[in-house]
């Protein structure tokens, strides 16, 4: 993100606003937007009302990792054009397009031409080195594909000014319009990294960029949590109403439903065993023991847990009990799993969704 790969910031943490917007003109020497961009659930939502000819798709996989998978493949189907550029085929890509689809192959960051870099909480920059072997048909370094398809929409005199010969060229780049980067240019074998910040941040209570040179904390109460009614959620997302669901439903008592990993990166998954809670299945479904006892369940009986805030009737999973130490009142369920229970409600700051549901929860 601090590169500049989401809609809100410019490279380095710059916000996107006119005068910054004026830096990077200068700096880049064509002009660069100064209003925000759509975040990934805002081009979804452009893509199913049809207001997108184009969806360049640079990694991940939106049934995966979005709220309301059916709703996102209804999303994809209707752009005409999709480009999917990633290491390995996914079930996205798979999607039958309006008009057509490209799929560009990319080398991983080991075998890219110069090596690259990785960043890690902490703040450090480590130099990852190309690593010599066979190479994957026409697979090409990321930074590459997006270099060729920008020469190739501009005219000859203007390519120069997105030409780059290899990964130390973009990395030169980087120090050059990302101050907090310095020294990135200089990476260049195994094992070199910087940090950013510099080793401590805020040292000695020092925070030079706030008034007064000082942080300010406040204790804050997390909100209780607002339980609504099924049946107007349920008109709220444009169902027919109580109509819509059945008596049981209404009278059933509503969990706050969280999603929870396993040991994964996002949704990739590493094993299928949770090593947090020795879980060895993707369908079980985490509840107290006192929820438990008082609906009569127990360890591995089959249930069915339903979306209040969509159309039960499509937004339901189904899986297995486990009882665990979790608040009463709460279930958990793994991600990407139940994000079919998950509503497309964005947070209004973040613009990311809520990856958290009002549902309720039956034995089978």
């Amino acid at each position: 993100a601090e590169c500049g790969s989401v809609p809100n910031a410019f490279p380095g943490g710059f916000g996107v606003n006119a005068e910054n917007a004026r830096r990077f003109s200068e700096l880049w020497g064509a002009p660069v937007p100064s209003a925000p961009g759509l975040s990934a659930p805002e081009m979804l939502d452009a893509a199913q009302r049809g207001a997108l000819d184009l969806l360049w798709c640079a990694g991940g996989n939106f049934l995966d990792t979005m709220p309301e998978p059916e709703r996102m493949r209804a999303a994809l189907e209707r752009v005409p054009l999709r480009i999917h550029q990633d290491l390995f085929l996914n079930s996205s890509m798979l999607v039958a397009p309006r008009e057509a689809v490209l799929l560009l192959p990319a080398m991983t960051r080991y075998e890219q031409l110069g090596g690259g870099t990785i960043t890690s909480t902490e703040r450090r920059i480590r130099f990852s080195p190309e690593i010599p072997g066979p190479r994957i048909g026409e697979a090409m370094c990321e930074w590459e594909i997006f270099m060729r398809a920008a020469e190739a929409a501009l005219p000859p005199e203007k390519r120069y000014l997105i030409h780059f010969e290899n990964a130390a060229a973009i990395r030169a780049e980087m120090e050059r319009v990302m101050p907090m980067y310095a020294g990135i240019g200089s990476l260049c074998h195994e094992g070199e990294s910087v940090q950013y910040g510099g080793q401590l941040l805020c040292a000695n209570g020092v925070c030079a960029n706030l008034p007064g040179a000082r942080a300010l904390f406040s204790p804050l109460s997390p909100p209780p949590l607002e339980l609504f009614d099924a049946r107007v959620a349920a008109t709220k997302r444009g169902h027919a109403g109580s109509s819509s669901l059945t008596p049981d439903l209404r009278t059933l008592t509503p969990f706050y439903l969280t999603t929870r990993r396993g040991k994964q990166f996002n949704s990739m998954l590493w094993s299928a065993r949770d090593p947090l809670t020795g879980s060895t299945r993707r369908d079980e479904i985490f509840i107290s023991p006192e929820d438990a006892h008082r609906l009569g369940l127990r360890d591995a009986d089959r249930v069915v847990l339903r979306s209040m805030a969509s159309n039960p009737a499509t937004h339901e999973m189904r899986g297995v009990v486990r009882i665990a130490p979790v608040k009463s009142g709460t279930l958990q369920a793994f991600w990407p799993e139940a994000n079919v229970l998950i509503s497309s409600r964005l947070d209004p700051a973040s613009h990311e969704p809520d990856y958290n549901a009002w549902v309720t929860i039956e034995p089978v």
